[in-house]
């Protein structure tokens, strides 16, 4: 589990690496504090999509707020004239990540204060830009999560035990523990209008042609000594987990024809799409064979 959640930051990290301005600033800066955040906190993959997800939302909205250019996320109001985007970008961020994070408050405090202080003393910004822009990042981001305070997490559910006819999932050893994140399924979505917009259709029937290939394939590529089977597939095998290029398929059918998310930069554009593809797809869910 540790190398497929390293895996998945690294995607994200080239991803957000995409951003227009290719030097180092406040924007990528922050991405990379969310990703080392996330690892201290020691934040499972799943999580991490809606955290990267509410972060990037409320950096998106606010330096879109500044210089309008594009369709908002969330926050349609403007920001106050002359207020600094960089400073916004630092405050929105900081703002999400203290809040979801909030025992790693003394290192965020020290990175907020080391990012504001070049802006401030780099002639990069005057004091009152740099002002007018920590508060106008502070509201975007109160928006931000106020909005997703809402969005079904906490919602408790009954436990998910599958069931033990074939073709059913059913807990697996050496635990067998319920299902887990079946909230996920549940909550708010981002920027598709409901999980299933775009959902692919199911498993091929159990006595099929195509199910008997897929499930001896399993077992050849999920074999503990198979000596092919890269880490990635491994994992896909053994826990169920939808293929990527059948997960990005639901995103990219979304992104290619929206004009709202056309618009997104691509670090933003990534987290919505890592934590709108496994509800849309059902590829969170655990398939037979697993």
């Amino acid at each position: 589990m540790k190398k497929i959640i390293s895996f998945s930051l690294t995607l994200a990290a080239i991803a957000s690496s995409l951003v227009v301005n290719a030097r180092a600033d406040e924007v990528t800066d922050w991405n990379q504090t969310l990703f080392q955040t996330s690892l201290v906190a020691g934040s499972d993959t799943l999580t991490l999509t809606r955290v990267a997800a509410i972060v990037q939302t409320a950096v998106f909205d606010a330096v879109n707020g500044v210089d309008r250019r594009y369709t908002p996320v969330r926050v349609n109001q403007l920001a106050p004239v002359g207020a600094s985007a960089r400073a916004a970008a630092v405050q929105a961020a900081y703002a999400t990540l203290v809040k979801l994070y909030p025992a790693q408050q003394a290192s965020l405090d020290a990175r907020r204060t080391s990012s504001l202080a070049l802006l401030s003393g780099g002639g990069l910004g005057n004091t009152a830009s740099v002002a007018a822009g920590i508060d106008w990042g502070q509201k975007v981001a109160d928006e931000i999560l106020a909005w997703r305070s809402t969005d079904g997490l906490a919602q408790p559910l009954p436990p998910f035990l599958g069931g033990s006819d074939a073709g059913m999932w059913c807990p697996t050893p050496p635990l067998f523990i319920p299902a887990v994140g079946q909230q996920f399924s549940r909550m708010t979505p981002w920027v598709i209008e409901s999980p299933s917009q775009f959902r692919p259709a199911g498993p091929p029937a159990l006595t099929s042609a195509r199910h008997a290939a897929h499930f001896n394939e399993v077992k050849i590529r999920g074999a503990s000594k198979a000596p092919f089977a890269p880490p990635i597939k491994l994992y896909t095998a053994c826990s169920g987990s939808q293929p990527a290029d059948t997960v990005g398929t639901t995103s990219r059918s979304r992104f290619s024809s929206a004009p709202r998310t056309r618009m997104m930069t691509p670090a933003t554009t990534v987290s919505a799409a890592m934590t709108e593809s496994p509800r849309a797809s059902r590829g969170w869910w655990p398939r037979p064979g697993s």
